[in-house]
């Protein structure tokens, strides 16, 4: 009898126009001396970068409309905090330029290539050189430039694409990753560029069969780096020496594992 007197329930239709003008934050990037964070904010309708300071949490919007309007693509702070590197493409096109912003929200272009893909990758430990990845000899390849965007150089020539560019505690090498098997597309190994020498060598090949083998994170000295393979079947995570061009596994490969940074 009690059922009589309960009431239908009528669901209340979601807001969902309220629910597409909440503010939403992505891509958050630690500054290297850890005092500040950048992230993209749409607060005010369309996508900015901002900062926060760590110690006194104050939130500041560095850009004023030079951002693209759905970016497609990463940043990069430079080693003093001062500059930020990004990707802008035109009108969703995906073909990025790279510019660089200040904290102070002035923005210019470092490339001009607009029949090209360029992302940024990573700025030297010396705060001299900028690694970014560009189409504009056919395939995606690793090349560096001036932070003023002066002597851009291109660094590796494959005929498949190569990602990655991330630069040593010294600066001595450049961290890689291509497939050059072409009978496994699913493959990937670890390459070091020597900035020195010139010279692109293949470090990590984990089977012959064809496995991800995938770059974490140097270690503070240069002498090791952190990396992850699926080559037993699962993620597992090891660290691999250059001067014994050995690896040394992190755990038995019973558990899916992935390669962090170096504390």
């Amino acid at each position: 009898m009690l059922c009589m007197f309960m009431k239908k329930y009528i669901p209340k239709p979601l807001p969902f126009d309220e629910l597409l003008s909440l503010p939403t934050y992505s891509l958050p990037n630690l500054s290297y001396d850890k005092k500040k964070l950048a992230f993209y904010w749409d607060k005010t309708g369309r996508i900015e970068l901002y900062t926060i300071d760590i110690a006194s949490r104050e939130i500041v919007k560095i850009s004023d409309g030079q951002l693209p309007r759905a970016p497609r693509t990463g940043y990069a702070w430079d080693r003093k905090t001062e500059q930020i590197f990004f990707g802008k493409d035109v009108g969703g096109n995906e073909q990025n330029d790279i510019w660089v912003i200040d904290l102070e929200g002035n923005a210019k272009a470092l490339t001009e290539t607009p029949k090209f893909q360029e992302h940024v990758v990573e700025v030297s430990h010396d705060n001299q050189w900028l690694t970014f990845l560009s189409t504009r000899s056919g395939q995606m390849n690793v090349h560096k430039m001036k932070l003023d965007g002066s002597e851009v150089t291109q660094l590796t020539a494959s005929d498949v694409p190569v990602r990655g560019g991330q630069w040593s505690p010294d600066d001595r090498y450049l961290a890689m990753g291509t497939n050059e098997m072409k009978t496994n597309l699913e493959n990937n190994d670890i390459y070091l560029y020597d900035n020195k020498t010139g010279d692109m060598q293949r470090v990590v090949r984990i089977t012959e069969k064809g496995s991800h083998d995938n770059f974490g994170n140097w270690a503070p000295d240069s002498k090791s780096f952190s990396l992850t393979s699926d080559a037993s079947g699962l993620n597992q995570a090891g660290i691999y020496s250059l001067e014994t061009k050995e690896i040394r596994w992190l755990s038995d490969g019973t558990a899916e594992e992935y390669a962090g940074e170096f504390s």
